[in-house]
């Protein structure tokens, strides 16, 4: 049930919400928000990449809600393109919610630590995590810059393999070609990937300037934040059009 005090405590428009806890005979159970959604990955998946500013917007969002969850002294520990919802339907078309905080950690909570066991998806782990040290803010920082490079390359920061062993040995390594396609996005971006966790932003400083990017000098950053993410349309959808 920690795991679901944790969810409870958060209460964000870009997190998606845990409005109760159910123990039923020892197995607990979380009642959570319904989103009709495609997860980023699906997104991927079917379109490949998405351009510089829908991945900033994107970005900017989902990092809002980090920040308010790394205020409230949890680390997420597994952000990543699964794990970023886009929904779909017409009263939730375009909202950005981040999910499934299975396996955060309040901060100083060390009972869910104590087993050896390196959790979250090893593509989008930060290096400093797959050689074996603690999650932390920093490190979730990482995981959403190798999911904003995942959006604009297609492929995350240290590449795909089916071996998670040798991908954790990459991830470790820290050396990943820089992104191609990032555009503008390119700088802050580098900076969220920065090896040396103490050298990369806050999550909040991550927000301000993945949010300036697409509000332009002049723009309303709180609008960019509030705004709807229009996605590519799927094959589904094409058909449809076509019949």
């Amino acid at each position: 049930m920690a795991r679901g005090r944790i969810a409870a405590r958060l209460s964000h428009p870009h997190a998606v919400a845990v409005y109760d806890m159910v123990d039923d005979g020892g197995t607990p159970w979380l009642v959570m928000e319904y989103l009709p959604s495609r997860s980023l990955a699906q997104v991927l998946h079917a379109s490949g990449t998405l351009p510089v500013t829908q991945v900033a917007q994107i970005g900017a969002q989902v990092a809002d809600a980090l920040a308010a969850v790394h205020a409230a002294g949890v680390v997420h520990r597994d952000v990543k393109p699964g794990n970023v919802l886009i929904g779909e339907g017409e009263r939730s078309e375009g909202l950005v919610k981040i999910t499934d905080f299975g396996i955060s950690r309040a901060t100083g909570d060390v009972s869910l630590t104590q087993t050896g066991v390196v959790k979250g998806t090893p593509a989008y782990l930060a290096p400093e995590v797959a050689r074996g040290q603690e999650p932390n803010e920093a490190s979730d920082v990482f995981s959403l810059g190798a999911t904003l490079y995942a959006c604009l390359e297609g492929i995350p920061p240290f590449g795909m393999t089916e071996n998670p062993l040798e991908m954790l040995h990459r991830v470790a390594g820290g050396d990943f070609s820089r992104p191609r396609h990032a555009g503008a996005l390119g700088r802050p971006l580098m900076r969220m990937l920065n090896s040396d966790p103490r050298k990369r932003p806050s999550m909040t400083q991550a927000r301000d300037q993945l949010a300036r990017l697409v509000a332009g000098k002049d723009g309303d950053v709180t609008q960019v934040l509030a705004a709807r993410t229009p996605l590519p349309p799927t094959i589904a959808d094409l058909r449809a059009v076509d019949d």
